[in-house]
């Protein structure tokens, strides 16, 4: 794939939707995002199954309008990278222990990746209590150094490997460290320098820490909504015309991209039909601006929605049950066409992450740094799966 065209054509792309993008359909004007409004009504006119199979599978087969079928099927070009080979590979039984699916997914795919790599030893950046250390390390005569700024994980690691595998830990060294842009990383020839999941800005900070040395880099984002602009951005070509991510954009870059059944989508959609309808009714009846209400308890979208009002915004109290309950009859049509506006704007959620990803590795390109960008897991599995892997200086 070449990193620089994609990345490209993903700024691009998103360039022509931000109205979409930027700020969440219940917060926008409306008049802004007249374009979609006929696709949201195609949306909604398809079956419960259909809909869900248009939003999380990209499935365009029961569309009739051509230009959401074209912005659906770009989305589905567009997201689409190399994937890494799945390992057949078995973690020792001591390091599975209390490990869920997932990391121990995560730790079998890394593990296949690196050990095709030319390091001699490993420094992981928010390591915890080492697991994914001490297995790179468990077959093998190389060293590691985990850095976490939380030391009672490490704790946990320690004991661990101290009655299962002491060996591993004479070779493992745990660091009580925080990480930013002027802390200077070990100078290690031959090291592999991993941020697994590194939060927000740590794993751009992680890369302009590694791009020194012919240091082998793998890093997988995570929790973006948390990434500050400063580290937002970093390739020239980014630089040169920026796409300036709001909080809401980056926010839906973190999504799970789990694909919801019938049950989990019609429970989704009686929570939002309580959450929009209060939300047009305290701006237009009561005058307030936009407000988060907190967590609801699943019972309180079983009931009549005046009970839920009543609740979460006491000053409807003062309203009746029968005004709120027919309010909430009179905005069903509108709630639903911005739920429908709100699944078609969820579309460009992996966009948005990939973006980030690729802005990242064309950092790393522009350094002379080879890099690859690769699905390293299994989407349903761990839906942070995009990995930059850098090894080494071009030749």
């Amino acid at each position: 794939m070449n990193i620089e065209k994609r990345f490209i054509q993903v700024k691009e792309f998103l360039e022509r939707h931000e109205d979409m993008l930027q700020t969440e359909v219940l917060e926008s004007d409306i008049t802004s995002l007249n374009s979609y409004i006929p696709w949201a009504k195609e949306l909604l006119n398809l079956s419960i199954d259909n809909q869900i199979n248009c939003e999380f599978e990209l499935e365009t087969s029961y569309l009739k309008d051509t230009e959401f079928i074209n912005f659906i099927s770009s989305i589905k070009d567009l997201k689409q990278i190399p994937k890494a080979q799945l390992s057949q590979q078995e973690i020792p039984a001591y390091l599975t222990r209390k490990l869920s699916q997932k990391k121990t997914h995560e730790l079998k795919q890394i593990k296949y990746l690196v050990d095709n790599l030319n390091f001699n030893q490993i420094i992981d950046i928010g390591g915890g209590a080492g697991h994914l250390a001490s297995y790179l390390i468990c077959d093998n005569e190389k060293k590691a150094i985990s850095f976490d700024l939380e030391e009672k994980y490490q704790i946990i690691g320690k004991e661990k490997l101290k009655r299962y595998a002491p060996e591993i830990l004479k070779r493992l060294d745990f660091k009580t460290q925080k990480i930013d842009e002027n802390t200077k990383l070990p100078q290690i020839q031959k090291s592999l320098t991993i941020g697994l999941h590194a939060c927000g800005d740590l794993s751009s900070i992680l890369l302009k820490n590694s791009i020194d040395k012919e240091r082998e880099i793998l890093s997988l984002g995570c929790c973006y909504h948390k990434c500050t602009k400063q580290y937002l951005n970093l390739s020239q070509i980014a630089q040169s015309k920026p796409l300036h991510l709001s909080f809401h954009s980056l926010t839906m870059a973190a999504k799970t991209f789990k694909t919801l059944d019938r049950e989990q989508f019609e429970r989704r959609q009686k929570v939002k039909d309580f959450r929009y309808a209060i939300h047009l009714f305290a701006t237009r009846e009561l005058g307030l601006d936009f407000q988060t209400l907190g967590n609801a308890k699943p019972h309180d979208y079983q009931g009549r929605f005046s009970k839920y009002a009543h609740k979460y915004l006491p000053v409807t109290q003062k309203y009746s049950e029968d005004i709120l309950n027919n309010k909430f009859k009179e905005y069903q049509e509108e709630v639903r066409l911005i739920q429908a506006l709100g699944s078609i704007r969820s579309m460009l959620s992996r966009l948005v992450e990939l973006y980030i990803i690729l802005d990242r590795a064309l950092f790393l390109q522009e350094r002379e740094k080879r890099v690859e960008v690769l699905e390293l897991f299994e989407t349903t599995i761990s839906p942070r799966n995009l990995a930059i892997i850098s090894s080494g200086l071009k030749k």
